[in-house]
């Protein structure tokens, strides 16, 4: 009976040697394993023939602008992926670089460019029918923010309630007219790896959506200030990281005075939407998360301050 080894040997003209080793402990969904001549590869099951055909309009959209992204390796028969088992699996080799690891001032504006040149080639990509519309105002009014109520009601519900006002009057109620491209979604430290001579890759494009521009930058702005949340020095420090980040951006992009005024109420969302998420299956990151939300809005004026508000 043939099993995944056999398969990509012959499917790919790979052969594995030792075992396949999960690389997502929760889905099991990406493994990694060597050839025969210490080359690393991974090997993904993926949800559908959609994710590849993203991947693709992804991969071109990219390379036109100089970023490194993975991309399947064409099989024997020239396709980029194969089925086995009634499942969809593609073959990669790794992007060059290491896991970015550290936000020091050089780093942080090197990722704020690299997130700026991403997008760029993301907005080439006009197939938004074939991903996910994010729609943040959506997802925030049926969804994270009557959980966040219901959750953590007892624990500051007047100060939530008033912040959530102020998010609708202030932001959900216009944001549909802020620009809106296809985004990466997940653009955490995780997903950016580091070379030399390549600069910042972006890996795993299976959030890719269509949201906010500026939901990316502020997305990879609160992993940076969850990541040491505990530390009083870092948490002053972020400010400087923020601000460094969204020059980082505008040294490529330009981004509106709307955008520039919206950045604390996207980093605000993000929280409720953390939180939300993690209501149900963590209690203590939630409650972090819910933390950190209002020690964000104490900091309001020192947030808009450093984007330029």
């Amino acid at each position: 009976m043939e099993n995944l080894q056999s398969m990509i040997t012959k499917q790919w003209q790979v052969k594995v040697s030792g075992d396949l080793r999960p690389v997502d402990s929760g889905t099991k969904n990406v493994t990694c394993f060597h050839d025969e001549n210490g080359r690393p590869f991974y090997l993904k099951r993926k949800r559908g023939a959609a994710r590849i055909a993203q991947e693709e309009l992804i991969y071109h959209a990219l390379s036109k602008v100089g970023i490194s992204a993975s991309y399947p390796i064409e099989t024997v028969e020239g396709r980029a992926f194969t089925v086995f088992e009634g499942n969809r699996y593609c073959l990669y080799r790794p992007v060059p670089g290491t896991v970015v690891n550290g936000f020091d001032e050089k780093m942080t504006f090197q990722i704020g460019r690299s997130l700026a040149l991403l997008h760029k080639g993301l907005l080439e990509i006009n197939d938004h029918e074939l991903f996910h519309d994010m729609n943040i105002k959506k997802q925030l009014t049926e969804w994270a923010i009557p959980v966040v109520l219901a959750e953590f009601g007892n624990s500051g519900a007047a100060s939530a309630k008033d912040l959530f006002e102020e998010l609708q009057n202030n932001f959900l109620n216009r944001c549909d007219t802020l620009p809106h491209q296809l985004i990466h979604r997940d653009p955490n430290s995780s997903n950016m790896l580091y070379a030399e001579d390549k600069g910042i890759s972006f890996i795993d494009f299976e959030l890719a959506t269509y949201g906010l521009r500026i939901f990316d930058i502020c997305y990879f702005s609160t992993g940076m200030l969850m990541s040491d949340y505990s530390n009083t020095d870092f948490r002053l420090r972020w400010f400087h990281l923020l601000d460094v980040l969204v020059k980082g951006y505008r040294s490529e992009t330009p981004l509106t005075q709307a955008e520039l005024d919206a950045v604390f109420y996207v980093i605000v969302s993000i929280q409720i939407i953390f939180s939300a998420y993690f209501s149900k299956i963590n209690k203590d990151m939630a409650l972090l998360n819910f933390d950190s939300l209002f020690w964000i809005e104490r900091h309001k004026a020192k947030i808009q301050q450093v984007v330029g508000t």
